[in-house]
This record gives structure tokens, sequence and C-alpha cells, in this order.
């Protein structure tokens, strides 16, 4: 199944909600006001990266990275 391009958000930390956004190869900006976005906000990235914990690894240390 294909995504739906308008159901379909990225968190922009400028805006701090999700939102809109364009793809470059490089990049994802804000359609609102241009900044680069994120697939998550920190908060939903610590939440994410809890819930695929496979042990203090590589989890625990993007989660310290990001404080």
């Amino acid at each position: 199944m294909l995504g739906n391009f308008d159901d379909d958000h990225r968190f922009c930390t400028a805006c701090q909600t999700y939102v809109r956004y364009l793809q470059s190869p490089e990049h994802a900006y804000c359609v609102e006001c241009g900044q680069k976005v994120t697939l998550f906000s920190k908060d939903d990235t610590k939440i994410f990266l809890l819930g695929t914990k496979t042990g203090p690894t590589r989890s625990e240390l993007l989660l310290e990275a990001m404080e």
C-alpha cells in the first residue's frame, strides 16, 4: 500500500508541531516556515527508541546524545 501524501507529516522544530513537508534529495523542509524537518519530535523519538529497545547499545546512546 502506498502512503498518502496529504496525511504524511514530519516534525518542524521551528513550528513545534507536525507539518506537511517538501522532500528534496537530501532533506525535507516545512511548507509553513521552510526549516528542515525531522521524522519525529525529540519526545516521540525517545518513546520510539525505548519501544524498540534491544539493549543498552545504540538506542541509549542516541537518547543520551539528545539530552
